[in-house]
C-alpha cells in the first residue's frame, strides 16, 4: 500500500442500529451512539447562508470501520466512500468532549423509551455500551485485556 498523505483528523463516528421497520416495508436506522475515531480529511467544504453564516462541512475516511461488533483497520484508503461530518478536531480531548454532548442528546432523546423509575439504569446501561464500543475502537477492548492478564496471571 502506498503512502497516505491526506491530513488526519479526530471525528465523531456513529454507531447505527436498525430499530424497525418503516410503514412502507423499508428498515429505519437509528443512531446508538457515538464514538470518537481518527479519520482522513479528504475534502473541506464551506457553504454561505443567505444570511452571511458559514457551515463548514469535511467529508472523511475513518481510520476503523465496523463489521458486526467489532472494529478493523481501513485497509485501502482509496476504496472507501467519504462520509460526511460537521465536526473535526486535532485534539482527542475535545473530540470526546463533543461526544460526550452529543452521546447526552441521544440518551435525553431515548428516555421517553423506559419508564420513570427505570431512567438511572438506562442511563447506565447507556455508558456502558459506549464506553465498551470506545475501547474496542481504541484497541483496547476489556476482554482482551482481562484475557491478557488471566494469561500473564498463569505463567
Amino acid at each position: 500500500m502506498e503512502d497516505i498523505n491526506y491530513p488526519t483528523a479526530y471525528a465523531l463516528h456513529g454507531i447505527t442500529k436498525f430499530t424497525g421497520h418503516s410503514m412502507c416495508g423499508l428498515p429505519i436506522i437509528g443512531t446508538e451512539c457515538f464514538v470518537v475515531m481518527p479519520c482522513y480529511i479528504t475534502k473541506h467544504i464551506i457553504k454561505y447562508d443567505y444570511d452571511g453564516k458559514t457551515h463548514q462541512e469535511y467529508e472523511v475516511i475513518f481510520m476503523k470501520k465496523q463489521i458486526g461488533n467489532d472494529f478493523i483497520e481501513t485497509e485501502d484508503v482509496l476504496f472507501e466512500e467519504p462520509q460526511l461530518v460537521n465536526f473535526i478536531t486535532d485534539s482527542y480531548e475535545e473530540a470526546k468532549k463533543v461526544c460526550e454532548l452529543e452521546n447526552k442528546k441521544i440518551l435525553v432523546g431515548s428516555y421517553h423509551k423506559v419508564a420513570i423509575k427505570d431512567i438511572p439504569e438506562f442511563k447506565n446501561e447507556f455508558y456502558k455500551k459506549q464506553e465498551q464500543l470506545q475501547d474496542k475502537v481504541n484497541g483496547c477492548d476489556i476482554l482482551l485485556k482481562k484475557s491478557r492478564k488471566d494469561y500473564n496471571e498463569q505463567i
